[in-house]
This record gives structure tokens, sequence and C-alpha cells, in this order.
């Protein structure tokens, strides 16, 4: 009696002690782990669904459920089945899953498309910050090394000078003059033009804010960064600046000479050139489409002035300037022949005053053929 007694109470305490241990062994499960083990979507065949129910009280009648489920709404795998009790009519409704927040559609189809194109989970900030942050070491050296070979490759082509031309230009983050976000980017003008130089400012930015003003003024001011700091990164001066017409950048320049002994030039684009030429003409179109002529017709429309005389009257004329930039007298001479063959409106036949037939006509020819109007 009392071995039986003192091994029951033996083998009480090492089942106690067992599961005294075993608790303290198992891990404790986290209330939000086990939200997210219950955060899923199942595919379940719907006669072992009426089975589960039939195992389950109504909660009307507070018997065991008999009846018959009804779908009311079926659209890809989310279906609303409502569960009617045949014995006190207890409607219980099911949805297969929820409505996307913001939206019409069900989680389930979302997530099957999303299965269905093979798309990882989205990533997260602080991963795609320090993936970023890895990249962009390799991506700046690169840089650096691309435009230092722009830059010898700009030196070869002028003879080793020390002296270069570049064109810049400015862009904000989003349209017009109120961005608080630019970036600028200074080009090399030889045959193969190429980026010497980039920069980028803010006026919201703690590591990059720069400019103090307004959104505008952050072109120039770029700009000027990118050409002081010429001689520093590559020992080379930039002497001559091809804008896009925007005479702030260039007056900056002059009033905040870059280097002490040198005074930057000026060059115009022709594209730009070329562009803001169209949009006068555009606008004086505009401005007399339906005044009458002296020889009682309108200013433009069928059989006059048309948008497609404007662009080609554009496309030649920027033409003739790359085409002449070193002799004045041979560009004077195109445009004239360019202005009476769009007077004339068609592309033979009109002379210069003083010159000669066969010549003019030769250069009509030769200036005005289809292969040299996109050159």
């Amino acid at each position: 009696m009392d071995s039986s007694s003192s091994s029951s109470s033996s083998s009480s305490s090492s089942s106690s002690s067992s599961s005294s241990s075993s608790s303290l062994s198992s891990p404790s499960v986290n209330i939000d782990e086990a939200d997210d083990l219950l955060d899923i979507n199942l595919l379940i065949h719907m006669k072992s669904l009426i089975s589960l129910m039939k195992q389950t009280l109504c909660s009307g009648c507070n018997r065991l459920w008999d009846g018959s489920p009804s779908i009311k709404t079926r659209n890809g795998l989310y279906m609303h089945v409502e569960f009617v009790c045949s014995n006190c009519g207890c409607i219980t409704h099911l949805y297969s899953s929820r409505q996307v927040r913001d939206g019409r559609r069900r989680e389930i189809n979302a997530r099957l498309e999303l299965g269905a194109l093979n798309l990882p989970p989205p990533t997260q900030q602080q991963k795609y910050s320090e993936t970023q942050e890895f990249i962009l070491n390799y991506v700046e050296k690169c840089q650096e090394q691309s435009m230092i070979a722009a830059v010898e490759e700009a030196i070869a082509e002028t003879g080793g000078a020390r002296e270069l031309t570049v064109s810049g230009d400015g862009a904000w983050l989003t349209r017009g003059h109120t961005s608080v976000h630019g970036v600028s980017a200074l080009c090399s003008t030889t045959k193969r033009p190429k980026l010497l130089d980039t920069t980028w400012s803010s006026k919201k930015c703690i590591k990059c804010q720069g400019v103090e003003g307004s959104s505008g003024g952050m072109e120039k001011e770029m700009i000027h960064e990118m050409f002081c700091r010429s001689l520093a990164k590559y020992n080379r001066r930039y002497v001559s600046y091809v804008g896009d017409g925007d005479a702030k950048v260039h007056k900056y320049l002059v009033d905040n000479p870059p280097y002490p002994d040198i005074d930057i030039k000026k060059l115009e684009d022709t594209n730009h050139f070329a562009k803001r030429m169209l949009n006068r003409i555009m606008k004086i179109k505009r401005e007399n489409k339906n005044k009458i002529l002296s020889d009682g017709k309108r200013f433009s429309g069928k059989g006059r002035m048309t948008d497609g005389h404007v662009i080609k009257f554009k496309i030649y004329f920027a033409k003739a300037i790359r085409e002449n930039k070193t002799d004045l007298n041979k560009l004077y001479q195109y445009s004239i022949i360019i202005i009476q063959q769009m007077k004339n409106q068609c592309m033979t036949g009109a002379i210069p005053n003083g010159a000669s037939t066969s010549k003019q006509s030769h250069l009509v020819k030769a200036f005005l053929a289809p292969k040299y109007l996109f050159h």
C-alpha cells in the first residue's frame, strides 16, 4: 500500500515535473504571430465546408445545424454564401475574402493576379534604402570615370586645349518654375557630345539644400557651380557657353565670373534659335489669321500660309545656319532663297535679284534636296 502510494506519488510528481518542464521549454506564441497565422486564404471544397457546418450549433435554435447553402455572389475565387438553417430559418453569411481598401475588388482575386505574375512581395523601406546606397556608390564611380573620359575626348578633339566650349541645361522635378528640386548638366560640344558634369539642388532637402530664392534661379546657380569647379575637377576652363536661349544663365556667369581672367562667351544653339523663330511666326499667324490682305485673301489657310509652311521654313533656316555658320554672305544668300521659295509656295523658280539664274537654280536644288532636310 505504501509502495503503491509512493509510486503513485512519485509518478504524479514526475508527471507534474515533466509537464512543468515541457511548459517551460515550449516557446511562447505571440499574439501578433497567431494573428498572422490566421490571416491566410484557403481553397476549400464546398462539401467539406458543409460537413464542417453540420458539426456546429445554429446560433438561432442552438441545435446542430442542418440546412442548405446558397451562393449569392461569385467573382473569381471570391464567394458570398448563405447558410439557411432548416430548423429555425436562421441565415448565416460567409464572405470568402475581404474587400481591397479604397476599391471594389476582393483581396483573394488581387493576390491571385499577383501570384500569376510571379511578383515578389513589397520591399521593406530599410532594405530598399540599404540597397540603394550600396548601388549608388558604384553608380557614382562609374559616372565619374565616364565624365573624365568625356573630358579627355573633348581635349583630344580640340588639340589639347585647356579651354573648352560646353553646353548646359537644367530641369525641374515638376513642370514649371515652382518646383523645389532641380538638376543641371554640362555637355561637350564635340561630334559626339557627352556629359562632363552634373549637379542637383533643392530648396527643402537638408543634405543638398543650396538655393535660396525662386525655383527659376536654380539653373543659373547650378551651372555656375559646375563652371567654378572645372579647374579643381579636370584642370580645364569652360570659356564658351552654348545655352538654350535663356539669357539669365549667361548674365549670371558674366556678373559672377568663375575665372578671374576669363569672360564667358555665349553661343546660340541653332535648334533653340530655330524653335524661337518658329514660335514667333506661329504667333504672327495666329494674330493675323482672319486678316484680309491686299489681294482679297486671308493671311493663312488653304493655299496661303499653313503650319506646314512654317515648320518647313524652320527646318530649312536651321539647316542654312549649320552649313554656313562660318560664311555670313553665303548664309544671307541661302536665307533669301528660302524666303522667296516659301513666298511663292514652291521649291523652284524664285531667284534672288542680281544673281545668276544657273547658279541660283543649282543652289536651290542642292540646298532644298530631300536628303538634306533633316541633316
